[in-house]
Parts: C-alpha cells; sequence; structure tokens
C-alpha cells in the first residue's frame, strides 16, 4: 500500500480532518497536505 493511502484510509477510520491529524502529531495541515500530494515526506 502506498504510504499517503495508508495515512488517508487511517484518517478516514478515525473520522479525522487533516487538522486533526497534524494536531495530533505535532505538525501543520500544510506539512499533512505535502504528505498527502507526495511533495514531501517524514520518513
Amino acid at each position: 500500500m502506498v504510504r499517503n493511502e495508508r495515512l488517508r484510509q487511517q484518517r478516514i477510520q478515525r473520522n479525522w480532518r487533516q487538522q486533526d491529524v497534524a494536531n495530533h502529531i505535532g505538525t501543520t495541515t500544510i506539512t499533512i497536505q505535502r504528505w498527502k500530494h507526495y511533495l514531501h515526506f517524514p520518513w
């Protein structure tokens, strides 16, 4: 499974917005959007 797809599925399962994910892991929504669109990766 592609990493950004896994992040998306986990976010949907938890009914979280991108802002919720960002708050939970201590980053910004811009970073989450970059991960989503393959512009930047944390790993």
